[in-house]
């Protein structure tokens, strides 16, 4: 009976109506707003749970723009409410720093990022009695990651596309230089009478 009550794995998740999420829309307006990014992307993970309590993750993240400065800062919310203290004790600075490899993702070492992830929860794991900072669960861990690579891609794409439109841009700078217009029309007629004839 009792290998199969361990072994059982239909019981349902805990309901997770209760918590109060941020919500993506929200968030990226803040961010918008606050941190001005040229690129900005926020990610709400499914609910989840941990020790039979509810809990959702949610991570936005900003790249470039006028307030961020060069390297990783990172923003933290437990139920709305901002982290201040003992960011390096943080599930998400262990995250941010120890198990995401952003050279994966193309994303430069001084890059002017921003990431915010904030989590609800119907019990925060709070590793003090001050709650300063989130124990770093498993379950909790899985989820940040996940979110994070997501937003990361997205960034990457950005970058992937960023670097392509100024490669295109320093080749029609460097052809500009030594083409004139009236060259281009004719090296173009000369182009179309080749497709032609084949």
């Amino acid at each position: 009976m009792v290998g199969a009550l361990q072994n059982f794995q239909e019981f349902l998740q805990p309901d997770a109506s209760v918590l109060s999420p941020v919500g993506e829309e929200i968030l990226q307006a803040g961010i918008t707003k606050e941190l001005q990014p040229e690129f900005s992307a926020v990610v709400a993970r499914p609910p989840s749970s941990y020790s039979g309590f509810p809990f959702l993750v949610e991570v936005g993240m900003a790249y470039g723009g006028k307030v961020l400065q060069p390297g990783l800062k990172l923003f933290r919310f437990a139920n709305r409410i901002p982290l201040l203290y003992d960011e390096s004790s943080d599930v998400s600075f262990k995250v941010m720093n120890e198990e995401i490899d952003w050279r994966r993702y193309h994303v430069p070492q001084d890059a002017p990022l921003g990431v915010i992830t904030h989590i609800a929860s119907t019990k925060i794991p709070y590793k003090t009695v001050g709650k300063e900072y989130i124990a770093d669960r498993p379950e909790i861990e899985k989820e940040l990651r996940n979110a994070t690579r997501e937003a990361l891609r997205r960034l990457s794409i950005y970058l992937s596309r960023k670097g392509s439109m100024e490669a295109v841009q320093r080749k029609m700078n460097i052809y500009g230089k030594y083409l004139t217009t009236r060259n281009l029309w004719e090296r173009q007629r000369r182009w179309r009478g080749r497709w032609r004839e084949r």
